[in-house]
């Protein structure tokens, strides 16, 4: 790929973006940052190419209420190309064609331009109305947050915690994140999530076992989201835990 991500992290870094994935084979590259707009969004950037080199190339701004890449449509919205038609150089395929690493170049110079302001365009037009969309589980996630407490506590002793549990809740959280499909994300994240939306369920959702049964892909508006809202704050804190 003729992009490169160190070229692309020194020129997006000054605007708050910091890289968060990278995979040559999918030549996909992400970064993130803090919405600008509101505290409860992050702002993404999502760069593709395409082809044996990954000589096309096009780019488009993510809004979420999550940080994880890759963002699932449940917890995110796309700035409907905007950022791909103000980059294109090919009109029909909107994309830009590489040849060379000078290229590459030229065009990495051009999303650095632009890649702000079009982040921040798209947290504004669309994030309102993504944080009115999921208003109702993150109210519920604050509350499960609440309910554990200090997620440090739970790391200094994780497989306690999972022990401790009954093992009804064990092979109920262990079932829903089965059938989780978060490519990318660290699977612990995820189980320890549906574990903890096992456990407290009941007090928060107050309805007796909520997700008995429940499958996550069944419940896009529910049980689906709070999943990766709560994934995404375990990784979050794991993070910070992990570097103290």
């Amino acid at each position: 790929m003729f992009v490169s991500t160190k070229r692309l992290d020194k020129l997006l870094n000054p605007d708050g973006f910091k890289l968060l994935f990278s995979n040559k084979h999918t030549k996909e590259i992400c970064f993130v940052r803090n919405s600008r707009s509101n505290s409860l969004l992050y702002e993404h950037l999502l760069i593709s190419g395409q082809g044996k080199l990954g000589e096309a190339v096009y780019a488009e701004t993510i809004v979420a209420v999550v940080r994880n890449f890759p963002v699932s449509k449940l917890v995110a919205e796309t700035d409907d190309h905007e950022l791909l038609y103000e980059l294109e150089t090919d009109k029909e395929r909107h994309w830009t064609l590489l040849d060379s690493t000078n290229d590459a170049k030229i065009w990495e110079r051009r999303l650095a331009n632009v890649a702000s302001l079009f982040a921040e365009r798209n947290a504004e037009k669309r994030g309102l109305g993504l944080l009115t969309r999921l208003s109702r589980c993150i109210a519920d996630i604050t509350n499960y947050r609440k309910l554990i407490g200090d997620p440090f506590s739970i790391f200094d002793r994780e497989y306690a915690y999972f022990m401790d549990s009954s093992s009804a809740d064990r092979n109920e959280a262990e079932r829903i994140a089965a059938n989780t499909f978060v490519l990318n994300w660290a699977y612990d994240d995820v189980k320890l999530a549906c574990l903890i939306l096992v456990k407290y369920g009941t007090e928060v959702e107050q309805k007796s076992e909520p997700w008995r049964d429940v499958k996550p892909l069944d419940s896009p508006e529910n049980l689906h989201p709070k999943i990766l809202l709560l994934s995404d704050y375990i990784s979050s804190q794991r993070t910070i835990y992990e570097n103290l």
